[in-house]
């Protein structure tokens, strides 16, 4: 079995090297999907959510990217 994982975010950090403790620094997930594969490459399962967004917004570049807008993420 194999299994992937996709993100997508509110963009990405500006410093790489900011601790972990640092929250403004790092995006937020806006989605998690994932997909099961078996070990022949059939698909067994999948998934998605969209997070919705509490204590941050989702700009419009990041938006630009994967589709999912501030308004879509509330919905």
């Amino acid at each position: 079995m194999y299994l992937f994982f996709d993100t997508e975010t509110t963009g990405l950090p500006r410093n790489w090297k900011a601790p972990v403790s640092d929250l403004a620094n790092w995006p937020r997930m806006v989605q998690l999907a994932w997909l099961l594969y078996d070990n022949k490459g059939t698909l067994v399962a999948q998934s998605d959510a969209i997070i919705k967004p509490e204590g941050f917004r989702i700009p419009t570049d990041a938006a630009a990217i994967h589709g999912i807008t501030h308004d879509i993420a509330l919905a």
